[in-house]
């Protein structure tokens, strides 16, 4: 056992040396510090980021979270209409998205606000991990990252309250970062297709529809673009 763990540390300082892993960290932390910064306000409790949308996602989550707390798994929703099934508006409920777990501990308003923190931080993360596996530089990386972090995407969306199209965007670097490892590595390809779906299917848990069938889209141009 002992000779294994030494030769996977020694593979590791082969490939992965102890200056990458300080710039990795470095640019990691300098992203990290951006969101806060840029998103100062929403670390204050007694604000939410209010948009119009938001008016009708916030009363489905907190139907939600207060059933769930009170131990009821909910599948009909009452105050819509004359009712509707939960999942007919899954993508707001985001019923089994891992990181709505966050709005069953905290406040439901310092919840969505941390949210919004969360996935802007791990779009920049994906991101930078795609730019460094199609081949650019660590610091055109991080200006990747910074740039779709602040793009339009995110700071023009934000506003009209939808938090769950801010959730589907936030995998796309990731599923395709997945994607292209699963084309071009030809020993752990089924491992990389196998986990491009789990991210797809962590996107579609949490985003609508429709960004996830523009992912779909954009993959398989990507696809041709690979086999052309």
């Amino acid at each position: 056992a002992a000779s294994k763990n030494e030769f996977l540390y020694r593979f590791i300082n082969n490939v992965y040396s102890e200056e990458m892993r300080r710039k990795d960290i470095t640019f990691i932390l300098l992203l990290s510090i951006l969101v806060l910064i840029f998103f100062r306000k929403l670390l204050n409790p007694h604000k939410i980021f209010l948009g119009a949308d938001l008016c009708v996602y916030y009363p489905i989550k907190e139907f939600l979270v207060n059933n769930i707390k009170e131990g009821i798994f909910p599948l009909w929703n009452p105050y819509v209409f004359c009712g509707a099934p939960i999942f007919s508006h899954s993508a707001m409920a985001g019923l089994f998205y891992p990181l709505n777990l966050t709005f069953l501990i905290l406040p439901l308003d310092v919840a969505f606000n941390y949210s919004v923190i969360l996935h802007v931080l791990l779009a920049g993360l994906f991101t930078y991990l795609l730019g460094n596996s199609l081949g650019l530089d660590r610091i055109s990386s991080l200006f990747s990252s910074i740039i779709f972090m602040f793009s339009g995407a995110f700071v023009v969306l934000l506003p009209a309250g939808t938090p769950e199209v801010l959730n589907g965007i936030t995998w796309i670097p990731l599923i395709f970062y997945l994607f292209d490892k699963a084309l071009k590595d030809d020993k752990k390809g089924y491992v990389y297709s196998v986990l491009t779906g789990m991210a797809m299917g962590l996107q579609g848990l949490g985003a609508h529809p429709q960004v996830s069938l523009m992912t779909i889209y954009a993959l398989s141009f990507y696809l041709l673009y690979v086999l052309i």
